[in-house]
């Protein structure tokens, strides 16, 4: 199954998506993370909000694998920098799980009700070069999907174009 029919399949079911509100917990800081598990696999999705410029309120959104069954093992490296990479890479999205139809789901139906909530002025996702295909079509549905949002070519923090992998959504002004 394509990406695109994937992501189809998720928004077009999003309400009907349960997302179990007790997991969501709000961290220091007012850091959001849900925590959500689908055959075994256990998942994170994280949401850092920020300000910038006084007043302007972005978060960044990331979701994780947190018990990859292919995570590398710590012996099978020189340096412990070098594992951290490796770890930290076997942990990113859901290449190879089978899942993406159901993270994304989380992921999505989770992301809806953050901004419902907070209503950010700004959604930023950041991918590795691995990943650059999964967050374009990602942000691209989004941008579809969430009314309220529409793609950005400019990162506001630098009003520069972002940078390669990383990707925004502005709220636009009603």
């Amino acid at each position: 199954m394509k990406l695109s029919d994937i992501l189809n399949e998720v928004l077009k079911n999003i309400d009907e998506i349960d997302v179990d509100s007790s997991k969501i917990q709000l961290r220091v800081g007012k850091i959001v993370e849900y925590d959500f598990s689908i055959d075994g696999l256990n998942y994170r999705c994280t949401f850092r909000p920020s300000v910038f410029c006084e007043s302007t309120t972005m978060v960044h959104v990331k979701f994780l694998l947190m018990n990859n069954p292919k995570s590398p093992k710590r012996k099978d490296f020189d340096s412990e920098e070098s594992y951290q990479v490796a770890l930290d890479r076997s942990r990113v999205g859901v290449t190879g799980t089978g899942n993406a139809f159901h993270v994304f789901g989380q992921v999505l139906s989770a992301l809806k009700k953050y901004t419902e909530e907070y209503s950010p002025d700004y959604i930023t996702f950041s991918g590795d070069e691995h990943h650059v295909d999964l967050y374009s079509s990602l942000i691209k549905y989004l941008g579809k999907k969430f009314p309220a949002y529409q793609i950005s070519n400019v990162d506001p923090t630098t009003n520069d174009e972002p940078t390669v992998g990383e990707f925004w959504l502005k709220r636009k002004i009603a």
